[in-house]
């Protein structure tokens, strides 16, 4: 009997597979809970659905699914490494950062888990440790693009803007096209005063991605600074089309207006920034607006 039923979950496994691959994660999770119903120590079935669980932002599905998986086999560096993002999703940083490092333990060249744990120290603000997970990430896998935005990202973080330069320029190599390092490498610019070097980059960035929020954000700042308003003004437009939810693009596209007297306007947008992301520091600004003269 038992042969019998191992077999019966596991065919319905397969099924929730296929419907997974399919993209039909809830069809797939209906599945995978009859699998567990005949068989609820059927490691794929548990891991599966932790997957899907993790991958529809139920973290806390996740954990208890992808801890039955692990309960059962222990020693998967890959379900470890899941674990931990599902930790790390609801901010249990403890958690993540030993899952992640039992992910190492059994797979020492893991790039993905030596990234994963890169992200969870820094958010804890351990910058060093953060940096060294990322540069063993890129020893086992040199070309690993995100390793090398998280470096420079927490390189930045720490004060080290010469360092950071550097790992921004080597995404942008690996990967010229990409918005993301573009952007970033020009907030560096922006920051060091190459105001004419920033605008450069996020125009790259756009070229394969004109609708991208944050550098039509950071693009429309870098004009305005270099006294091009007009030009700003119209870029953090677009920002906003691009993205309406972005508190920043709002008040970006609010201070521009003020600045050419489009007062309405711009309190707007200001009241637009306010209702998306109603921080002390916006609400003092609004609260202290002065109109132009």
């Amino acid at each position: 009997v038992r042969e019998r039923h191992a077999m019966t979950a596991n065919d319905l496994f397969q099924a929730a597979l296929q419907q997974h691959r399919a993209g039909r994660n809830r069809e797939a999770a209906g599945t995978l809970g009859k699998a567990l119903q005949i068989d609820p120590a059927h490691f794929d079935a548990n891991y599966l659905l932790g997957l899907i669980s993790l991958q529809s932002n139920r973290a806390a599905d996740a954990v208890e699914n992808l801890q039955r998986a692990a309960a059962i086999r222990p020693s998967s560096p890959d379900l470890q490494n899941n674990l931990g993002k599902a930790y790390q999703s609801l901010g249990k940083f403890d958690e993540a950062e030993s899952a992640f490092r039992k992910a190492i333990e059994l797979r020492p060249e893991y790039f993905l888990a030596h990234n994963n744990l890169g992200t969870v120290l820094r958010a804890r603000g351990r910058f060093k440790d953060a940096m060294d997970c990322y540069r063993l990430a890129l020893r086992y896998k040199p070309d690993f693009f995100e390793a090398l935005m998280n470096l420079g990202t927490v390189q930045r973080d720490a004060g080290d803007l010469t360092a950071a330069d550097e790992s921004f320029r080597s995404a942008v190599r690996l990967r010229p096209g990409s918005p993301d390092a573009q952007c970033a490498l020009g907030n560096l610019f922006q920051t060091n005063g190459d105001i004419e070097g920033a605008i450069v980059c996020y125009r790259a960035g756009l070229q394969n991605s004109p609708a991208h929020c944050n550098c039509l954000t950071n693009l429309g700042i870098a004009l305005e600074r270099s006294g091009q308003l007009e030009a700003a003004i119209d870029t953090l437009e677009r920002a906003v089309a691009a993205n309406p939810n972005s508190a920043e693009a709002h008040e970006n596209l609010a201070s521009a207006l003020w600045k050419s007297c489009n007062v309405d306007e711009a309190m707007e947008h200001y009241r637009k920034a306010l209702e998306v992301h109603p921080t002390p520091r916006l609400r003092i600004v609004f609260a202290t607006l002065i109109p132009p003269q």
